[in-house]
């Protein structure tokens, strides 16, 4: 809503979807969205891309922490490069194992079909759908609501239990990295401070 029509009724009394946003914003939005065009592109690929980018931004600031601790050399540097090189084939492997639990069983003539009236077959949706979700839900890792909390209000059909359990199961292994990260930050803090106490005798 137009905050400018409730102070002083000036027209418009809504703005458009895109109004306010930047001309590449409204490009982006516009070619990406999963409403107007939706594709194994728009609901799996770019979902799936922003996961991987997300992960990788968040490795990279872990390691200039350890290296501005001075712990360029210590191995949880290398279990970060390791989880550099392998967070998008673990974010496919996991694209993959939902398509095999979510199988589409509509024929390619159907799909076809259902494409070109500008409809997606159902079960076809249902899968592209729970990808979209899963890979929106696995980047929350704090007590923000999941994306996929909208979906029942919205009509979307996803297999919530597949999306919990597998975003489960990557939360607990990152929640484990966090963990060494922490260790080996805690044991350089406790070595600085020791030799510290040493030069002050």
């Amino acid at each position: 809503m137009n905050h400018r029509w409730l102070l002083n009724g000036e027209a418009p009394k809504w703005f458009a979807q895109y109004d306010r946003l930047l001309p590449s914003e409204r490009w982006l939005l516009k070619q990406s969205s999963s409403v107007e065009y939706p594709s194994l592109a728009t609901m799996v690929e770019i979902p799936l891309t922003l996961a991987v980018l997300f992960f990788q931004r968040q490795l990279l600031r872990l390691q200039a922490m350890l290296f501005s601790a001075g712990l360029e050399r210590n191995e949880v540097v290398g279990i970060l490069a390791g989880w550099q090189g392998s967070i998008s084939q673990r974010l496919q492997r996991d694209w993959i194992e939902l398509k095999a639990a979510l199988p589409i069983r509509s024929s390619e003539k159907a799909l076809f079909s259902g494409l070109a009236r500008g409809v997606v077959p159902e079960d076809q949706m249902r899968q592209w759908q729970t990808a979209r979700y899963y890979f929106m839900d696995v980047i929350v890792l704090g007590e923000e609501p999941h994306p996929s909390m909208e979906a029942a209000e919205l009509g979307f059909d996803i297999d919530q239990a597949w999306i919990d359990e597998h975003c489960a199961q990557l939360h607990k292994e990152w929640e484990q990295l966090w963990a060494l990260c922490e260790g080996a930050l805690n044991e350089a803090e406790q070595s600085l401070l020791d030799q510290q106490t040493l030069r002050n005798k």
